[in-house]
């Protein structure tokens, strides 16, 4: 069977191609152009095209399109490649099998934070106490302190302006230079959480079967507190009651929305409880933790959208970790982890961001790009 995936020089990408490449897809690679790269060095690609805009996506699509037998089926690994697909939904569907909803633009709009914290508290989560501020709003009165800012948009800020504020004049300071266009902007409570985590899950039919068969808790991140996953272990879900509740209300959200495709859930655990951070609509960045614990999403998808009965019950769970092997080894240079601690995790791990015993040049690669980047 033939898939596209969409995305930049990143290891959410190459842990896409490697899920669907390991059990024998044909992955067409539509890589936007980013600098040096390394997920076009995957021994799992059948062809790779470099693109330097969004606008050079659907020709693209519908080349690969037009040399295969049967439909394709397109994957996204950021959240921008996903809102151009979502917002060309329609005619992307005349050419291939593609994530997303009822019709162009319907899951894009839970990219906004409040529309994304709506729909959550709708289906019974619990949302951190949020703010909503713009440019020349303001700092609001109640507010205790410490505090999170975040972007109000996934698409425009991500975590670019994700910072922890302990008082009113740094975060007055830091207000003030953060550009416009970013903005409206979320100020979040900030919980003294125990942990992190992130479930991982598909939804096929549009939302009538939801399958989240395994989370990960975050142990490490770098460089600081809510960026960037570098070091995670897996929580099998079947079992673990607090989280089987969970995974109801995802699967009311996601049949709310009509959507189907691969997700992730963030949520943070504090004050005996959960609460709801926001909805990724595609592959997760640490994704491929579900391939590598016997539950491949990808793989699952693909089944379900060509018609095969997908028996969610007959996997094996095998537990791991992920390292995120250029992060996480950034913490070691900068001290924040002794190197022999690391170096056992490492071999302990068996998912890794760039690292695969069967598919070792994109870490050779990103080893260079990292070297290049530097000096």
């Amino acid at each position: 069977m033939e898939v596209i995936v969409i995305g930049y020089n990143h290891h959410n990408t190459l842990g896409l191609i490697r899920s669907l490449g390991e059990v024998g897809y044909h992955v067409h690679l539509l890589l936007m152009e980013s600098g040096i790269n390394f997920v076009n060095k995957s021994s799992y690609l059948h062809s790779w095209q470099l693109l330097h805009s969004m606008n050079e996506v659907i020709p693209a699509v519908q080349e690969i399109a037009g040399k295969c037998k049967e439909k394709p089926i397109l994957f996204c690994s950021g959240d921008g490649e996903a809102t151009f697909v979502n917002d060309h939904f329609i005619e992307l569907n005349q050419y291939c099998f593609t994530e997303g909803a009822y019709k162009n633009g319907d899951v894009n709009i839970y990219h906004d934070k409040f529309e994304s914290n709506t729909l959550a508290q709708v289906h019974g989560f619990i949302i951190p106490k949020t703010w909503v501020v713009n440019k020349n709003s303001a700092i609001p009165d109640d507010l205790k302190y410490p505090i999170l800012v975040k972007a109000g948009d996934s698409i425009r800020g991500g975590k670019s302006v994700l910072r922890k504020y302990t008082n009113r004049e740094s975060l007055s300071e830091a207000l003030y230079k953060i550009s416009e266009e970013l903005y409206p902007l979320q100020i979040q409570e900030y919980l003294e959480k125990e942990y992190e985590i992130i479930i991982l899950g598909c939804s096929v039919d549009h939302g009538i079967q939801v399958f989240c068969p395994v989370a990960e808790k975050k142990l490490r991140y770098y460089p600081q507190e809510f960026q960037t996953t570098a070091y995670t272990e897996s929580i099998l879900i079947e079992g673990n009651s607090d989280l089987e509740k969970i995974v109801d209300k995802i699967t009311s959200m996601m049949r709310s929305i009509g959507y189907s495709g691969l997700f992730s859930v963030e949520l943070i655990y504090a004050n005996n409880q959960y609460y709801f951070l926001e909805t990724n609509f595609r592959n997760d960045g640490t994704g491929y933790l579900a391939t590598i614990c016997g539950f491949n999403l990808p793989d699952i998808f693909c089944q379900s959208v060509i018609g095969k009965h997908v028996n969610f019950n007959g996997y094996q769970y095998q537990p791991c970790h992920y390292v995120n092997v250029i992060e996480d080894g950034k913490n070691v240079i900068r001290g924040r982890v002794p190197l022999m601690q690391w170096l056992k995790q490492l071999k302990k791990a068996r998912c890794y961001s760039h690292y695969s015993k069967k598919d070792r040049k994109p870490l050779l690669y990103s080893m260079l790009a990292l070297f290049f980047n530097r000096f």
